[in-house]
């Protein structure tokens, strides 16, 4: 059907139901079975509003549904409620809240199980929180990337997390371990650190080097989760590396912790033979 004569300025809802009703009563009267289904069942009980986006951005959907809420909650209806309905864009809505909501739980279980392994591990509580710095670090310069660059998270950005917290906490356990297999066989601070920066640490540049060019080359893939995945990876591949080469040593050499210095006992030193001169 068309009204006045298809002028586009016209085509808008009426100020009333049922100046409404008695267009769709128009629209139903001219149209085919089942044209109407995907507005409205044929008991005109539940009707559905289609909204069409230009993108499918995080901040483009977290702003719809804002809008949303914001129109139920100021245009209550008196014979019926209103509901979020299915769609692409409402699909990944609810996702993108649930993720949103359950991000910090996932981090905060992936570090209490960090923790937890290394107080095992290395019997010392000291332990997990010194291991848990770096990968704090980490996750904090990847966030700060993806809100500098507005990558929101997503069903594709979530597997970063544990991944990131399970590769790059290896480079830590690197250099740690070879500070303490030096401190044991008497060397300084110093010596230690400096002999592990000079062994594991060329072995952490070696395999950091490989696997953040090998995720970077994920980034040039048309694939939205490839890109997103490699690049965000490479960050927290980089991230994670630097932290262990300069964060890590320091921790250790500043504060000492007793799982790396406690089983190692200065060497004494030994005493010079005395001469007696006895005079007769």
């Amino acid at each position: 059907v068309s009204l006045r004569e298809g002028n586009p300025r016209y085509l808008e809802l009426g100020d009333t139901s049922a100046i409404n009703g008695s267009l769709v009563a128009m629209l139903d009267s001219v149209s085919e079975p089942g044209d109407i289904s995907r507005f409205a069942d044929e008991q005109y009980a539940n009707g559905a509003v289609t909204l069409m986006f230009r993108d499918r951005q995080g901040e483009t959907i977290r702003t719809a549904m804002a809008r949303i809420k914001e129109f139920i909650a100021q245009n209550p209806l008196a014979q019926g409620q209103w509901h979020l309905a299915g769609g692409l864009i409402g699909v990944m809505a609810a996702v993108n809240e649930i993720i949103l909501a359950s991000q910090i739980e996932a981090i905060a279980l992936a570090l209490m199980v960090l923790a937890l392994i290394c107080t095992v591990v290395y019997r010392s509580s000291m332990a997990g929180m010194v291991f848990m710095v770096p990968v704090i670090i980490s996750n904090m310069l990847t966030f700060a990337f993806m809100t500098w660059k507005g990558i929101g998270m997503s069903i594709n950005t979530v597997p970063v997390a544990a991944l990131g917290i399970g590769l790059g906490v290896d480079y830590a356990f690197y250099i740690a371990d070879r500070i303490k297999e030096e401190i044991a066989i008497g060397k300084s601070a110093e010596e230690a650190v400096r002999i592990s920066l000079h062994s594991s640490g060329m072995g952490v540049i070696v395999t950091a080097s490989v696997l953040i060019l090998a995720t970077l080359l994920w980034w040039a893939s048309s694939l939205r989760f490839q890109a997103e995945m490699g690049l965000l990876m490479a960050i927290w591949l980089s991230a994670s590396a630097f932290s262990a080469l300069f964060v890590m040593p320091s921790l250790i050499y500043v504060f000492r912790p007793h799982f790396i210095f406690g089983e190692h006992k200065q060497t004494p030193v030994a005493s010079q033979p005395n001469a007696r001169i006895e005079l007769g």
